[in-house]
């Protein structure tokens, strides 16, 4: 979303998502906003916690983020785990990261920010994902 709250198109992704290993699949994204950002992003179930968890990795930033997450009405809902570097500014940013309109060949993600600890959300990125066919 841009500053003025429009929707910015695109200009080109390309996704490629796969089973890497027992309970562990990989998503390898990029897609163009002003400049290209590759993320590989891990989600994994956690048996112990009863939660779901996503590892996000910035390439652009050489960031990884934290989330874990539910399975509730339809949706994956995540959230981030905030780990305090010691930067205020980081610690009271929110991030939330929906999964919704499953089916076998398509599904959309929405990322959304909080500044007030999740009181209100803010959407900031929409995708729709569609599988490619051979």
């Amino acid at each position: 979303m841009t500053r003025r709250g429009t929707w910015y198109t695109f200009d080109s992704t390309f996704s490629k998502i796969y089973w890497d290993a027992t309970n562990l699949i990989v998503e390898k994204i990029s897609y163009d906003i002003t400049l290209v950002q590759n993320l590989i992003i891990n989600y994994s179930y956690n048996s112990t916690a009863e939660k779901y968890v996503m590892t996000r990795y910035d390439g652009l930033q050489s960031e990884i983020q934290l989330f874990d997450g539910v399975y509730k009405d339809t949706s994956f809902v995540f959230h981030n785990v905030n780990v305090n570097y010691g930067d205020t500014t980081l610690a009271k940013t929110y991030s939330q990261i929906n999964i919704f309109n499953i089916d076998k060949d398509s599904f959309n993600v929405e990322m959304s920010v909080s500044r007030d600890k999740g009181e209100t959300w803010s959407p900031r990125q929409r995708l729709f994902y569609v599988r490619k066919l051979d």
